[in-house]
């Protein structure tokens, strides 16, 4: 069995760039595979920047949005020209250009980004300063105690890393629930 999510992290146009893999969005009677699926949709939903890969003809499971891509896959079987960017996982065609594109789209977002877009960032962006202000205070104290510093940076850190997609979302939902007492 396929995991729910398979996750690269790259360099695309000087940016980091995580690619998550949701495999196909179908219907199904399985719970478990429900549940999966649906975990993939949330992913999807949350994502910046979404790439449908399709067959000929085929429409996304999800409803596209205003810069999501879509490509036909097996550009290599195909006799004629696509109306969309076209992919072959097998010789490697089109793959320059969709990187291409990709970049572009994200390079002209990260421009215009004088402001954060999303809640989550500008939350996040607050918590880590919030944090490094702490950082500071203990390492300017004259008894500054080094270990309450190096937490203070690990949780700016880690705030940091949820806007540039370096934590997982279940890694976002254990720490938060790690905060409440349970039973109290």
């Amino acid at each position: 069995a396929r995991p729910d999510v398979i996750e690269v992290r790259m360099d695309v146009a000087g940016l980091p760039v995580t690619f998550l893999d949701t495999a196909g969005l179908r219907a199904t009677s399985d719970p478990l595979e429900q549940a999966g699926i649906e975990r993939a949709r949330m992913r999807a939903d949350a994502a910046d920047l979404r790439v449908f890969l399709l067959l000929q003809g085929e429409v996304p499971d999800l409803q596209a949005r205003g810069d999501d891509i879509l490509i036909e896959g097996k550009a290599d079987q195909r006799p004629g020209p696509s109306e969309r960017l076209a992919i072959s996982g097998v010789t490697g065609a089109g793959i320059a250009e969709l990187m291409v594109r990709i970049g572009e789209i994200l390079q002209c977002r990260v421009s215009s980004a004088g402001v954060l877009v999303r809640e989550r960032h500008r939350v996040a962006v607050l918590a880590a300063i919030t944090a490094l202000e702490e950082v500071r205070l203990e390492v300017i104290k004259c008894d500054s105690r080094v270990e309450l510093a190096a937490e203070g940076l690990r949780g700016a850190v880690f705030a940091l890393d949820t806007v540039v997609g370096r934590v997982d979302v279940e890694d976002l939902l254990t720490e938060i629930f790690a905060s409440f007492c349970i039973g109290k």
